[in-house]
């Protein structure tokens, strides 16, 4: 079993973060909100070949279970954005106006695929269960802006 390093994650994995985060980052959605966020979610747990289904409205949990039975690890991932407008000037900005991940979400639901990529690959090195939920963060406070609305 070849170890898992910084190394051996960029050579299987830089451009699908990169891709996934630029992906996310570009097209936020507010909490309870997130419909085209959650399509993208599924699309790319199929494509990893990972049992899933829809929860919580716009949420999904995924689950992946190694070659033998044992603890159930379970990760949350937030995919909700913020009602700020984007002024980074970045090539991958918000395209969503109004709305911008400025908290992270977006490298947050891209780590949480790209660990479930990686115990998908290794699934027969490991034991157990390893669940993902990704969702809104229902209990963030609104903040004014989402109040105004």
């Amino acid at each position: 079993m070849e170890a898992i390093s910084v190394q051996w994650i960029e050579e299987r994995l830089d451009g699908y973060l990169r891709d996934t985060y630029k992906h996310l980052h570009m097209h936020p959605e507010l909490s309870k909100e997130e419909t085209n966020t959650q399509l993208f979610i599924q699309q790319e747990l199929d494509r990893i070949g990972i049992e899933h289904k829809a929860m919580a409205k716009t949420g999904v949990c995924a689950e992946i279970t190694g070659a033998n039975p044992g603890k159930t690890i379970l990760m949350r991932c937030d995919i909700d954005a913020l009602p700020i407008e984007e002024d980074t000037g970045l090539e991958y900005s918000s395209k969503n106006k109004g709305t911008m991940h400025a908290c992270g979400h977006d490298a947050h639901t891209t780590i949480g695929l790209a660990i479930l990529t990686i115990l998908k690959e290794r699934k027969d090195e490991w034991n157990g269960t390893e669940q993902l939920k990704l969702c809104s963060n229902r209990r963030k406070k609104r903040s004014q802006a989402e109040r105004n609305r």
